[in-house]
């Protein structure tokens, strides 16, 4: 048995066997060797016993000599898989079991089981954030956990992984963490995992209560602004402030939803956010709007179809149109005045658009309760049955309410201060526009 000092020169300078294999063993780390082949093929080995002198030899292979194995890289190996024959474990063995779980788990290795999450959860449940969750755990999860399995992801890796988010943008680490932990709360349903890693945590950040609402003078510009975008995008905008309703639920409106005999607006129940069905009466103004915007077209399908027949959407690209639109504007209002209105509207978001509208109904005088069904929010206080018949017995006063706010939008327009530049300006390229 040939001892010597494994180094890079002695392991290269072995000289192929015509058969079998040829050792030189470590002279300072004992178990320690590595062997040549008749091709010429090196590796390095460590030999062992589980259980003392009377005990099997077992020879485990740490790999072959080059990238990465160099002698020194080697040894250390070595020394570790010693060190854990020290501690009762057998590097072979643990290898072994090793390979059975990757087996076992490669359904549950987090990019498999990303795909099992979307197809058994967010598209079996038809939600609303699904695209969303989809394409945040693909951002900014997958890469971060690629083929790992689950079941060994772990609180510390979360919260890393949180931090770098957070560094970035504090909503994308929000969301990344509401929906790794919707995920792992599937994986637990399914008895994949006994224990979240998510469990424990804490969201790593609390946005602020939204509380935005757009002043007449910056109403008058989105109207403005959406005007100069057009049909559809533009006019969608514009019966978002007149309705106040939710963004999709306006995006995604079909003519089969209105009654123009009984000039109610009915969203189903599948397409509201609390799924109940919401009836909105239709004032003369919203007729008009309809009758502007559709004249002589059959109604049928969606009101504000894109491509393909398809209802609008890519709303971060419309919004950025809105705000290329409404900085004309506002400059143009401004240069009319004097220089006295502000150039610069604060940001908002299309839901603050809504909450303009609550606001304005209740400085109009409408009440509490009132506004609340135009807006189609749940009370707490009334059951499912109570709410239903409800929504039916304030249609007059809904009515009344969306009167005075349609009257109020209509007066802010025909105001001397509106429509800067005229009431007909080019529609913006806003890509080119700062």
């Amino acid at each position: 048995m040939a001892k010597g000092k494994i180094t890079k020169t002695s392991v290269e300078g072995m000289v192929p066997p015509t058969s079998g294999r040829t050792f030189i063993w470590d002279e300072t780390l004992k178990g320690f060797a590595v062997f040549v082949t008749p091709k010429g093929r090196r590796s390095y080995v460590i030999q062992y016993r589980m259980g003392g002198r009377g005990s099997r030899t077992i020879r485990y292979t740490i790999g072959p000599h080059g990238n990465p194995w160099t002698p020194e890289k080697a040894r250390k190996r070595a020394i570790e898989l010693k060190y854990q024959v020290h501690q009762g474990i057998d590097p072979a063995q643990a290898e072994k079991e090793a390979r059975k779980v990757a087996v076992v788990d490669e359904t549950l290795r987090f990019s498999a089981y990303l795909e099992t999450f979307d197809r058994l959860y967010l598209k079996a449940r038809k939600l609303r954030s699904a695209a969303e969750v989809r394409r945040v755990l693909r951002k900014n999860a997958l890469p971060v956990f690629g083929d790992q399995p689950i079941t060994t992801i772990t609180k510390k890796q979360i919260v890393t992984l949180m931090d770098q988010l957070l560094e970035q943008n504090k909503s994308l680490a929000l969301h990344t963490f509401t929906s790794l932990r919707a995920m792992m709360n599937f994986a637990i349903t399914r008895s994949d995992i006994e224990r979240s890693p998510m469990q424990g945590l804490t969201k790593p950040h609390k946005p602020a209560r939204r509380t935005r609402t757009l002043s007449d003078w910056e109403l008058q510009r989105a109207w403005e602004a959406a005007s100069d975008m057009g049909f559809p995008e533009g006019t969608a905008i514009q019966m978002l402030i007149l309705t106040g309703q939710r963004l999709k639920e306006v995006a995604r409106a079909a003519w089969n939803e209105f009654d123009f005999r009984e000039n109610v607006w009915t969203i189903p129940s599948e397409r509201s956010k609390n799924k109940r069905t919401h009836v909105l009466p239709l004032s003369e103004h919203m007729l008009q709007f309809f009758d502007l915007h559709w004249p002589n077209g059959t109604r049928e399908g969606f009101l504000f179809r894109g491509q393909h027949g398809r209802p609008i959407s890519m709303f971060s690209i419309i919004k950025h149109c809105l705000d290329a639109h409404i900085a004309r504007r506002a400059e143009l209002a401004a240069s009319v005045s004097g220089g006295a209105a502000a150039t610069v509207i604060p940001h908002f978001v299309f839901h603050d658009l809504r909450r303009t509208m609550s606001s304005g109904l209740r400085r109009l005088g409408a009440t509490l309760e009132t506004t609340e069904l135009i807006l189609n929010h749940v009370s707490g206080t009334r059951s499912e049955l109570v709410e239903t018949y409800h929504r039916y017995d304030l249609l007059p006063e809904k009515s009344d309410a969306l009167r005075k706010w349609h009257r109020h939008v209509e007066e802010l327009m025909s105001a001397e201060d509106a429509w800067p530049g005229g009431k007909t300006l080019p529609r913006l390229n806003f890509s080119s526009k700062k």
